[in-house]
């Protein structure tokens, strides 16, 4: 389903719930399967799995909005909303607040990705040595060796982009790769190129649906 306030009351960090009333959030949750997001976030000691699927849930859902509009992420017009809507969402799902806000969702994990300078899928597919990326991920991801192959080659790719100093922007940047990946036509599944970037299973109500067919 999209993120969209339902009316009932979920605990919100300051600043995000002003605008969540006014203005639909455009991401889609339909795809999402919460069951193994919800389990690991509901357990203190699994705050790093929990992290990667609330990573996960949210840069698949904005690889599903690149697919239909070009751009890496919302409009800013919709940050604030989007924010509210994904916690109250994540939240009737079985996210617990708690774990959504530690695992930094707003500032480490974004709705809006700006990589060096690149706003669309088609400005970072166009961008130098991008093409390696692609070539490098277009395998079997289930092999570790070829999983691996495609990270290095994404992490080169935006050291030579960015640098290497600030943290926050490469994992911003890692989850765009995602993105423009996700948008690709070849015949990688969803589920391998999931489990490859983010080390979790199950994110999708369909295990064998191929990226970026909505059910």
């Amino acid at each position: 389903m999209a993120a969209r306030p339902s009316g009932r009351a979920t605990s919100l960090p300051s600043g995000y719930a002003t605008t969540a009333t006014t203005i639909d959030c455009p991401l889609d949750f339909r795809w999402a399967n919460f069951t193994y997001a919800a389990s690991a976030c509901s357990e203190p000691s699994e705050r790093g799995e929990c992290c990667r699927y609330i990573n996960a849930l949210v840069t698949i859902s904005i690889a599903y909005y690149a697919n239909s509009t070009g751009k890496l992420g919302i409009p800013s017009v919709f940050s604030d909303t989007c924010l509210a809507s994904i916690f109250e969402t994540f939240g009737l799902h079985g996210i617990p607040p708690s774990a959504t806000v530690f695992c930094g969702l707003g500032q480490k994990i974004q709705v809006s990705y700006q990589c060096g300078g690149r706003g669309t899928v088609l400005e970072m597919m166009e961008s130098p040595n991008f093409g390696g990326v692609i070539t490098n991920c277009d395998m079997a991801l289930t092999l570790e060796n070829n999983c691996r192959r495609c990270l290095n080659s994404g992490i080169s790719y935006l050291h030579r982009l960015i640098g290497t100093e600030n943290n926050v922007a490469l994992s911003m940047c890692r989850d765009t790769v995602f993105v423009v990946l996700s948008n690709q036509n070849g015949g990688v599944s969803a589920n391998a190129l999931d489990s490859c970037f983010f080390g979790v299973q199950g994110l999708r109500i369909l295990p064998g649906m191929i990226v970026l067919k909505l059910p």
